[in-house]
């Protein structure tokens, strides 16, 4: 999630999300999306098109976002049908970047070469493959060496104090 305020502007003619009529976003990605009155959930395939890799994963979103020049990933396929359209956006020479798509990193090519780029950029041997292994359960083991090594009550005490 977060491909929307990733953008510059979010339009709420409808008042779907919000009272407001809009609202200006993080102003990563030169995108504006404008949410509409029905969620679009959709399972789907696509390529990454830096690396070639393949991807799949669903949408489920309340907007259409536009104006991305550089798109990151095309869509191949929607709910079992053949299609050919370009989604997500990307900036900062392809560091930056945010899609409809939940799930590409469950794609081991796809998280290959995402941990390969950023291995590169900060001068680190690649890895020799990013190994399809349970991803959820792995993100689980993460989660809990984090829990077990900060003080996570600390951490929502300030995010509360922050409202």
């Amino acid at each position: 999630g977060g491909f929307q305020m990733m953008g510059a502007t979010l339009r709420d003619p409808h008042h779907v999300e919000s009272s407001a009529d809009g609202e200006a976003g993080l102003g990563l990605l030169p995108t504006e999306t404008i949410f509409c009155e029905e969620k679009q959930t959709a399972r789907v395939r696509g390529t990454h098109l830096e690396s070639g890799a393949e991807v799949s994963g669903y949408e489920i979103h309340m907007g259409q976002t536009s104006g991305g020049q550089r798109p990151a990933f095309e869509i191949t396929e929607r709910l079992g049908n053949e299609v050919a359209e370009m989604d997500g956006a990307s900036a900062a020479g392809g560091r930056l970047w945010g899609t409809y798509i939940h799930g590409v990193f469950d794609s081991a090519a796809f998280r290959e070469h995402f941990i390969n780029s950023l291995c590169a950029e900060k001068g680190v041997s690649p890895i020799a493959e990013a190994k399809n292994t349970d991803l959820h359960e792995n993100l689980d083991r993460l989660a809990e060496a984090v829990r077990g090594n900060l003080d996570i009550n600390a951490i929502y005490d300030v995010m509360a104090s922050a409202k």
